[in-house]
């Protein structure tokens, strides 16, 4: 069940995405936002909207979205958590981060703050030819 206000992006919660990967082997992208952040709605507007940046998430990533602030329920590594919580757990601090899993759950590594385009295209490229295998995230 994708969410509302996609950009062009196919996102799934947090256990379809987990439970896809494990059938169909993609990384997971989590993109941590809050309402309130506005480089979050600037990644929305100037980034998620670009085609080529749509196509590279679509065919390598489970795209989730979280909101840092929300205390609805999610799963994760067989643990109820409300997502304020995950968040927590994660370390965040500061909005967007951008929050890479392998199929198997395990953390490949997070990027916090605004990127451009050609940035973000740069870090799913890195992570998406598994780059951080050989170098440090």
């Amino acid at each position: 069940m994708a969410q509302t206000e996609s950009y062009g992006i196919t996102w799934l919660s947090l256990e379809e995405a987990i439970e896809s990967a494990k059938n169909d082997p993609k990384k997971v992208m989590l993109f941590m936002e809050a309402e309130w952040c506005t480089l979050c709605k600037k990644m929305k507007k100037e980034v998620f909207p670009d085609s080529e940046i749509q196509t590279m998430i679509n065919n390598n990533f489970y795209a989730v979205r979280i909101d840092i602030e929300s205390n609805e329920s999610i799963i994760y590594e067989d643990k109820k958590w409300t997502k304020k919580e995950l968040s927590k757990d994660f370390g965040l601090y500061a909005t967007p981060t951008f929050i890479f899993l392998d199929s198997d759950e395990s953390m490949i590594g997070n990027k916090p703050g605004y990127m451009d385009r050609e940035e973000f295209m740069d870090l799913l490229t890195f992570v998406a030819n598994e780059e951080y295998i050989e170098s440090e995230f």
